[in-house]
């Protein structure tokens, strides 16, 4: 805890200028930002998915990036092979070799599993580069799940290497991840990791507010957590007063969608990117 205050006033000490892509997106209106690049038109985390989603007109592209034992980056979520591909176990520990063989494709399906059209199709498991390659003008929202502190600095290389310092907004639920992406990305967009979400939201409970408040730009947040409502209008009044922008996760109902817009969320991090652009408008 003591670190964590530590570097809270850190933050607060240090004046940082708003990030261009966050001037753009706040202008933008709402957003749609494609959930693993969207599970509505192609089989999540791969490169099919988030060029559709572009495509659709999404203005944002989410994905979560991990680490292979032999130090590439690659875009998958889960900590286990079984649900999306033919794989079995763990991915910790793996060679990129292995994970680039998989099917990533193997599972989607849009019928209740009459049908895996994306099954043998040649979706793999993307490395980061690829998917920065294939959207070449994406913008793009990375959670970064790997611990290895030598991640950053192969994340940060890519990113810089691609020119992409103004069309990414990074982030991880681990507050010394973030911190760091912040600290060498210091005219990136970035959001708040689980820890300072969490010392937020108590400011804003009980309300603390005369406390210092970290300087992120983004507030990515469920609806509800733990059977406490968080995106309240008054959250979101909080947010904006500090010229934070709030995102919503994982958004796929239309109704919830026109309740959240009324309170004036600045996004949803959604499946389903066609119902989503319809509510919010394309890029």
């Amino acid at each position: 805890m003591t670190r964590l205050w530590a570097a809270v006033a850190l933050l607060t000490a240090c004046a940082r200028e708003e990030p261009p892509l966050v001037s753009a997106l706040r202008d933008a209106g709402p957003v749609t930002v494609a959930h693993r690049g969207g599970m509505d038109l192609a089989p999540e985390s791969t490169v099919e998915a988030f060029q559709r989603a572009w495509d659709a007109g999404a203005h944002a592209l989410e994905l979560d990036v991990r680490y292979s034992a032999d130090g590439v980056p690659y875009v998958f979520h889960d900590d286990t092979l079984d649900r999306t591909t033919e794989g079995e176990g763990s991915v910790f520990g793996l060679t990129w070799d292995t994970l680039s063989a998989l099917d990533a494709g193997y599972d989607w399906t849009r019928d209740g599993g009459e049908t895996y059209p994306f099954r043998g199709q040649g979706l793999t498991v993307p490395a980061l580069e690829e998917v920065f390659a294939g959207v070449p003008d994406g913008i793009f929202n990375l959670d970064i799940k790997s611990r290895e502190p030598d991640s950053v600095d192969a994340v940060v290389a890519l990113i810089q290497d691609h020119g992409l310092e103004e069309r990414v907004c990074v982030g991880s639920f681990d507050d010394a991840i973030g911190l760091s992406f912040q600290e060498q990305l210091p005219g990136s967009c970035t959001y708040y990791s689980e820890g300072f979400a969490r010392w937020h939201l108590l400011g804003d409970l009980i309300p603390l507010e005369s406390a210092p408040a970290p300087r992120f730009d983004l507030l990515e947040v469920p609806v509800m957590s733990s059977g406490i409502r968080i995106v309240t209008e008054r959250f979101v009044e909080r947010a904006h007063a500090r010229d934070q922008l709030v995102w919503v996760w994982t958004v796929n109902d239309p109704d919830e969608m026109d309740e959240l817009l009324s309170i004036g969320v600045d996004g949803f991090i959604t499946d389903e990117v066609v119902l989503s652009v319809a509510k919010t408008g394309a890029r």
